[in-house]
């Protein structure tokens, strides 16, 4: 269809305009990579207010972090472009390109996510929200560390909304009589960006995720990993939202006791200066190589589930 318009309109002002309500047409019929194509062809005919398309359609495929990027490189480029005096409608494309900056950031921070109003839209993005809605994401926890036998399990994600982000890296150990039987771990590959705030936090890079398998090609594996087991997790309730939401988008569900590490140890260790679990590791003398990368926080939590577990009895 572009191929076509641009046959009808090979330059100035009128292609511009057609090319306009083609990206409208294939946004509005949630064509968001046929959009950004039309977008390229848009940018290449130096349309000023390509970062109005270009953005929404980010947007619409949840990759606000490229949108950010996108605008900063877009301002500094028009500033450059523009000089030190830009004249009235220069000035009007700069705001333009600043509220949008703003908007956009507002929306990373808020781990704001798009999702289309109607069904259509949904299955053509591929986003489920029926079941999502109607999960309970409030956990009861076990009070007493009574077992030796369970599943200690840790994600690594893009953000703190189980609803918004998604998980970048799982890691799990199986655990029998106290000792470790098999490990789970792998990366994950996101739908949208890792920000640099949380590579700075996992250590976790974009280009260490680009070959990983996507979440839904992983779950159900890890779903086999955990089931029959008890689960275990480092404030829990934060992988538990995770877990339950992601293995709702393929048809599935969990059913099992649950122990917070968080609250064991305000329990039987009290008085502590910090229960974060890098801080727990040190003044409990447990050996935690590689912090906030899933598996070596699973095995650490591992270690302190078991310190309670001993200290209870």
């Amino acid at each position: 269809m572009a191929n076509k318009y641009l046959t009808l309109y090979p330059q100035g002002d009128d292609l511009i305009v057609v090319l306009k309500i083609l990206a409208e047409a294939y946004l509005s019929e949630y064509e968001i990579e046929k959009a950004l194509e039309v977008c390229g062809m848009l940018h290449a005919q130096e349309y000023e207010y390509i970062h109005s398309y270009y953005c929404d359609c980010l947007y619409k495929l949840n990759r606000l972090d490229e949108a950010v990027t996108f605008l900063e490189d877009r301002l500094a480029m028009v500033k450059t472009k523009y000089g030190q005096e830009p004249d009235e409608r220069q000035l009007k494309v700069i705001n333009s390109i600043i509220n949008h900056l703003e908007k956009y950031k507002k929306y990373v921070e808020e781990g704001k996510k798009y999702i289309p109003a109607t069904e259509k839209g949904r299955q053509k993005l591929g986003i489920k929200i029926d079941t999502i809605n109607t999960i309970n994401l409030k956990y009861d926890f076990e009070s007493l560390p009574d077992t030796d036998t369970f599943v200690v399990f840790d994600f690594e994600t893009t953000g703190f909304s189980a609803k918004w982000h998604e998980i970048t890296e799982i890691g799990a150990v199986k655990i029998v009589k106290g000792k470790i039987v098999d490990r789970f771990s792998t990366l994950v590959k996101p739908r949208r960006k890792i920000s640099e705030e949380i590579t700075e936090i996992t250590g976790i890079t974009n280009e260490m995720v680009a070959d990983a398998p996507n979440i839904n090609s992983v779950i159900s594996e890890f779903k086999e990993f955990i089931d029959g087991f008890d689960l275990v997790g480092h404030n829990l309730s934060f992988d538990m939202k995770f877990l339950d939401i992601n293995l709702a988008k393929v048809g599935k569900s969990i059913s099992c006791k649950k122990y917070d590490t968080l609250k064991l140890v305000q329990k039987y260790f009290k008085g502590m200066r910090s229960y974060k679990l890098a801080d727990l590791s040190i003044i409990l003398n447990i050996e935690h190589t590689n912090a906030h990368r899933a598996l070596s926080d699973a095995e650490t939590t591992a270690e302190l589930y078991m310190k309670c577990f001993n200290a209870s009895k």
